[in-house]
């Protein structure tokens, strides 16, 4: 489960910041689902020093580009290793970002 290992990356990465009650992260959906994530964030920081820890989520749609010429954001799952238009293999260009903005 991908966004259980995002989160406690997260958590690990936090408790040497100071966080002063909020926190900001950058998260590509083609990473992880940001519910999701948000839910088991929210279910490990129970009873935590996080658990008062306003978690902010700036999403990143998934973008593909292909040589020939198309570029999109995926309408399916399937786009993400076929280009709709020649059947090539495109290159996932923006959607599995994981940064964290703030602190």
């Amino acid at each position: 489960m991908q966004e259980t290992d995002l989160v406690m990356n997260l958590m690990r990465e936090l408790e040497q910041r100071q966080c002063n009650g909020h926190a900001k992260v950058k998260l590509g959906t083609a990473l992880a689902d940001p519910a999701k994530f948000q839910d088991i964030f929210s279910n490990f920081s129970r009873g935590t020093y996080f658990e008062s820890l306003n978690l902010e989520i700036e999403t990143v749609d998934p973008v593909i580009s292909c040589s020939c010429g198309y570029r999109a954001s995926p309408r399916s799952p399937e786009e993400l290793s076929i280009c709709p238009v020649c059947g090539g293999e495109p290159e996932l260009e923006q959607g599995i970002e994981f940064e964290i903005l703030e602190p």
